[in-house]
């Protein structure tokens, strides 16, 4: 089972390598494929080349479903044409269908290449689409420049929004998207945009709603567009070391992120502690975009918990295992609840038993470093396959270490 982020299904070649150096070019591992079928290799993103822009419209529509439903992401968008040929009603219809979407964002804009939207006119170097030869294409000429009454054929609501609305920042854009993105039937909503900060503030708006969102645009909304949704991602740390120095570089950390497992309850009844810690871990990940797991924050917790092991007949031995294994099995639940962009581990038996929870059967070095000794890999093979995964021995490091191996994981992946 492969970690995928986003899905991009684009109607040729072209425009799919286009939208997916959008992604790359933020630290997304990002592979194209010519084929539908599911992609097993271990990536962020993939782009589905349906090459269905000048098929029938039965036949695109098919491509565009498998491509959608063969890919189970959070984010997925549609790469359209910037100058809106093809079979975009089939198409958006298609991908709305396989996505069950609660809100559709269309902007095809890319200003960089003067492509705009204004007052829902489509605009290629000033001169409105149709008037191009865009609408002149043999095949599928472009019939009208009002993005509105171009995409009228849809079966469901629409709506426009015009550009001193979207001028208004993200903030206020997403007060206009909240209450369509609550309806009943999805909304389509069309955008104004001729500056790349318009784009901007689209996908941002769109990123803090917790409906699902499905993305129609051109390579210039994809610059911007976030793989992880704001109620559903994280950089999650895991520690599982008891020496002196990682005490340290926890009390480096802003307090707030770090959640210190039961250890108490984790000797006598691990289950409980497990649930415990994972349910306060995700309302701090929540809260914080970050959450770091830990069974102690000194020697004096650390000679506590071996002291309760003695009490309930454990060896030290026993005990550690157990506490290890808690962390391990809490760090799997986590991962299991909330979309986790970037896994942090110190301490050898920590990170092993939470690579085995999550089924993996190894890492991929990345040749990429937070400091000396302390690689950036990738997860090989279960239900994290491709997550990053930073490591570090316990009594290694200055106090920074896990605070900057946190920070590397949540600048990557654009947060």
């Amino acid at each position: 089972m492969t970690s995928i982020r986003g899905v991009v299904v684009a109607d040729d070649l072209t425009g799919a390598n286009d939208t997916g150096h959008q992604f790359a070019t933020r630290g997304y591992e990002t592979t194209v494929t010519a084929d539908t079928e599911a992609v097993t290799d271990a990536t962020d993103v993939v782009v589905c080349n349906t090459d269905s822009r000048y098929r029938s419209p039965d036949d695109a529509a098919e491509r565009v479903a498998d491509a959608v439903k063969n890919h189970p992401a959070s984010v997925v968008y549609k790469k359209i044409d910037s100058t809106l040929r093809g079979n975009l009603i089939t198409e958006i219809t298609a991908v709305i269908d396989a996505a069950g979407s609660d809100l559709v964002v269309v902007a095809p804009a890319f200003p960089r290449t003067n492509r705009i939207t204004v007052s829902g006119m489509h605009l290629v170097d000033g001169t409105p689409v149709a008037a191009t030869a865009a609408g002149r294409d043999p095949d599928k000429p472009v019939t009208d420049s009002h993005l509105p009454t171009l995409l009228s054929g849809l079966e469901y609501p629409l709506t426009g929004v015009n550009l001193p609305t979207v001028e208004r920042g993200a903030e206020e854009f997403e007060r206009t998207l909240r209450p369509l993105a609550a309806t009943e039937d999805p909304v389509v909503v069309v955008c104004d945009a001729t500056r790349d900060e318009h784009l901007e503030s689209i996908a941002a708006a769109a990123a803090a709603l917790d409906e699902t969102v499905t993305y129609v645009g051109s390579g210039g909304l994809a610059q911007y567009v976030r793989l992880e949704t704001s109620n559903a991602h994280g950089v999650l740390g895991v520690v599982g070391s008891a020496s002196q120095q990682t005490f340290e570089q926890l009390s480096a950390l802003n307090e707030e992120v770090v959640v210190v497992l039961d250890t108490e309850l984790a000797v006598e009844e691990s289950d409980t502690a497990v649930r415990d810690a994972t349910e306060r871990a995700i309302k701090t990940m929540r809260a914080h975009r970050t959450a770091v797991l830990t069974a102690a924050r000194s020697s004096t917790d650390v000679k506590s918990t071996l002291e309760q092991g003695v009490d309930v007949g454990l060896t030290e031995a026993e005990t550690r295992d157990r506490i290890a294994s808690s962390l391990g099995s809490a760090a799997t639940a986590i991962y299991g609840e909330r979309q986790v962009t970037g896994v942090f581990a110190t301490g050898g038996a920590v990170a092993t038993q939470l690579l085995e929870q999550l089924g993996g059967t190894g890492v991929r070095l990345t040749g990429q470093t937070v400091a000396s000794g302390v690689p950036v890999t990738r997860v090989v093979g279960g239900t994290a396959a491709g997550t990053p995964l930073i490591t570090k021995a316990g009594a290694f490091g200055d106090e920074e270490t896990i605070y900057n191996s946190l920070l590397y994981l949540s600048q990557y992946y654009g947060d």
